[in-house]
């Protein structure tokens, strides 16, 4: 199988999932030795096939469309870090961020509901709400999280 990262040329999408779908055609023997091209050491040595088709399908894409950012990797070892000293991670910080213009929308009782984020706030039915909740609050009649009410978030943590 010959790599496509050669450093010469650009490198398309379709070249990647042409790549990964090759990988399917190789031996675990050769698998191994595309894994070491690609990583510059061995796999584990009980790594699955599977896993290993994985894991090199990852290690291809990320080596075409780069990896994470410095700052995620570092965010990933503080969360890591946490749950190994305490057993949980108190907080993730999945709070989605909003920007100016995107729309979230709801479905209740049949009705489609939309709503605009603003600078400032939350646009609905042509007036503007400093929150979500305000907003869910008056759809349903009833006090919801609107995170939870626009599908943002579950109602339980799963963190614990």
């Amino acid at each position: 199988m010959k790599p496509i990262f050669t450093g010469v040329g650009t490198v398309t999408k379709a070249d990647i999932e042409q790549e990964i779908a090759a990988l399917g055609d190789l031996g675990h023997a050769a698998l191994k030795q595309r894994w070491r091209a690609l990583q510059g050491g061995d796999p584990l040595k009980r790594l699955s096939r599977q896993l290993l088709l994985r894991a090199l399908a990852h290690a291809i894409q990320e080596k075409a469309f780069g990896g994470l950012s410095p700052t995620m990797r570092q965010r990933i070892q503080r969360l890591a870090a946490e749950l190994q000293n305490t057993g949980r991670i108190a907080n993730v910080g999945t709070q989605p961020a909003f920007k100016p213009g995107m729309r979230l929308i709801r479905e209740w009782q049949g009705r489609t509901h939309e709503v605009t984020v603003l600078d400032q706030g939350f646009s609905w039915n042509g007036k503007t709400h400093r929150s979500l909740s305000a907003i869910a609050r008056a759809i349903t009649g009833t006090r919801w999280n609107g995170h939870v009410f626009f599908g943002l978030k579950s109602r339980q943590s799963t963190c614990s």
